[in-house]
């Protein structure tokens, strides 16, 4: 499995009865290298590689809208003007008001909304790890934006 996101494929192989852990990467030179790994650097290995392209299919899942803008949309956000200096100030210190309300959400509806929004998990697997339901994880969320509007009323 080699892509852009992965240098390297892990493969188990059974050797006397013992399962043996191999890495294969390409070398500076774009040789195929072979190596013996721990079952402790193979998990490791593995959980990254999971993790990147989890990652990666959200970030594609959440960006699929961008690609139905309308001409006059993309005309508009090639001539963005950047902001002034005043305004990136403002920005700064929306965003240090955003992140002290949140610390004041209740545990549950602060550690969702994190995980969703800035670790951008899916709703299904928040709801996953934490033995939820789709539907409770969802509500949560919902009230947590709830809550951050009235705070900022």
């Amino acid at each position: 499995m080699f892509d852009n996101t992965n240098h390297y494929e892990l493969r188990t192989e059974i050797q006397d009865e013992k399962t043996i852990y191999i890495a294969v990467f390409k070398n500076g030179n774009g040789q195929e290298v072979e190596t013996e790994i721990s079952p402790k650097v193979a998990k490791t290995l593995f959980v990254t590689f999971v993790k990147t392209e989890r990652n990666l299919r959200r970030s594609d899942e959440r960006h699929l809208n961008y690609t139905e803008l309308t001409e006059d949309e993309l005309q508009q956000r090639v001539f963005d003007v950047p902001k002034s200096l005043e305004e990136e100030i403002y920005t700064k210190f929306r965003n240090e008001q955003l992140h002290k309300a949140i610390e004041k959400l209740p545990e549950t509806q602060r550690r969702r909304l994190v995980l969703y929004y800035f670790k951008n998990y899916t709703l299904e697997q928040i709801a996953n790890l934490e033995n939820s339901s789709f539907q409770t994880v969802a509500r949560t969320i919902n009230k947590a934006i709830t809550n951050l509007k009235n705070l900022f009323e």
